[in-house]
């Protein structure tokens, strides 16, 4: 939407473009550069709030969401009672389930909305933000990081984690090295983004490390938890193994469906505006 009021500031025209517009503006959502995250905040609770449209549908992803995440634990706890067999659609880590086609089908959404927005708006940003997502879908759905983490398991044996299984110790290495690769594009990306979608590369980035977090920070402590719990009874091992699949792995479908929603509202603007 075009802004509603010229400014005449000079500081706006040499480029510092700081801070969110007050007044009427601020009520639009309409943000004129800013770069903290504060500011990100504000400006996307502005846009939930203001914007029914945009406000049914990030309600219709979580629902979706949590739909999933509830049968998975629905079905677990039935399976334990001895009502239900184990039903590989419906579990959260089941690469063919139906919550990971789920998953799947925003990563492919976001990766194409990125690449429309990358050929509407140019920079090297958008560029950035595309190819990691492709990167997370080809990455879930051939398991790259499974299958490197297990190779390097095999070969490696790091200090004070010989009780880790293989799997979770080559899976830590892995990791490390991702976030060697990952953490400098992510910076690039936010320093390269241009004034008119600065804060939608700070949300997106923000996404992206909250996809992390959880795919990655609590998979790893799920299995220094597996390790540590061994000796306990089998039921205690199945039911802590169940809340951390599912923070781990419910955590990181509502991230994704927060990349989607945000990739979506982007796409509605017209070229050159702030969001």
């Amino acid at each position: 939407m075009p802004f509603r009021h010229k400014v005449k500031s000079n500081s706006f025209v040499t480029g510092s473009m700081r801070g969110i517009t007050k007044g009427n503006e601020a009520m639009s959502g309409d943000v004129r550069g800013g770069s903290s995250v504060a500011e990100t905040y504000r400006h996307y609770r502005l846009r939930y709030r203001d914007n029914p449209a945009a406000r049914d549908l990030f309600v219709i992803f979580l629902s979706l969401d949590l739909f999933f995440i509830l049968l998975y634990a629905a079905f677990g706890g039935l399976k334990a009672i001895g009502l239900a067999p184990e039903i590989p659609s419906f579990q959260l880590n089941d690469e063919a389930g139906l919550a990971s086609i789920w998953n799947y089908a925003k990563l492919m959404v976001v990766t194409a909305i990125l690449t429309l927005l990358w050929k509407r708006e140019t920079g090297a940003a958008l560029a950035i933000m595309a190819g990691l997502f492709l990167f997370m879908l080809v990455d879930d759905y051939y398991e790259l990081h499974d299958q490197l983490g297990r190779a390097v398991g095999e070969r490696i044996s790091l200090p004070g984690m010989e009780g880790l299984h293989p799997q979770n110790r080559g899976e830590l290495f892995v990791y490390a090295v991702l976030l060697c690769l990952v953490a400098p594009l992510l910076w690039l990306a936010v320093v390269q983004a241009k004034p008119a979608s600065r804060l939608f590369i700070l949300a997106l980035t923000a996404g992206i490390f909250l996809i992390g977090f959880f795919g990655v920070a609590i998979d790893v402590f799920h299995g220094v938890l597996e390790a540590l719990l061994g000796a306990l009874p089998e039921l205690v091992q199945k039911i802590v193994n169940r809340l951390m699949t599912i923070l781990e792995d419910g955590g990181e479908m509502v991230s994704l469906s927060l990349c989607l929603w945000l990739c979506l509202v982007r796409l509605t603007l017209g070229r050159g505006e702030a969001t």
